[in-house]
């Protein structure tokens, strides 16, 4: 920590508005650790340990959701999302899922560059992921007008995530609660896999 670049106490630089006061995308991805934790070598297709993934995950939600309550009160435009997309051709274990570095395949259009089928549902998924994107760089006010509203940690529900490529749906809508309440919440837990 060199006070420079890295600081020890976040909460005291919002505090003093001495945080860059512009918007900001904060992101997660619902299996970000799957790649990153150890799996067996005499069975890959069983994959990592599941409480592993879990748990370092979860850590990196909730420090996403601390950077995005500060942002909230210090009145900073925030707009949340979950990367929850498992596409075979860029997750071609089935035990990844939506995993760390897989939603860049969408956000900047690689995608087809994995090999393996591409179904519509994935290219509108990655279209709308790279028409926000875009809205946001030429205007980032204009997200709210384009289904994607603005984080509001106090909103009741734990505010309002953008969640891409879940459920059949290229975009919801989801209370924060649902995604990252086992940051704050007793008796929530983390869904890896919504």
């Amino acid at each position: 920590m060199d006070n420079t670049y890295v600081f020890p106490d976040h909460p005291a630089r919002y505090s003093s508005d001495r945080i860059a006061q512009i918007p900001k995308i904060v992101g997660t991805i619902a299996r970000e650790a799957a790649p990153l934790v150890l799996y067996p070598l005499n069975n890959v297709t069983a994959g990592p340990s599941e409480a592993l993934i879990t748990s370092r995950t979860l850590g990196i939600v909730c420090a996403a959701y601390n950077t995005s309550v500060y942002r909230d009160e210090a009145n900073i435009a925030t707009y949340r999302h979950e990367w929850a997309g498992n596409f075979s051709n860029i997750a071609p274990i089935p035990w990844l899922g939506a995993y760390h570095y897989s939603d860049l395949y969408m956000f900047f259009g690689t995608y087809p560059t994995a090999p393996g089928v591409i179904s519509d549902f994935e290219v509108e998924t990655a279209d709308k992921m790279q028409d926000l994107l875009y809205a946001f760089v030429e205007d980032p006010d204009s997200l709210p007008d384009k289904g994607w509203p603005e984080y509001q940690a106090t909103d009741g529900n734990g505010g309002r995530l953008a969640r891409f490529g879940a459920d059949g749906k290229v975009l919801q809508l989801v209370d924060g609660n649902e995604v990252e309440g086992a940051c704050h919440l007793p008796g929530y837990s983390y869904d890896t896999t919504p």
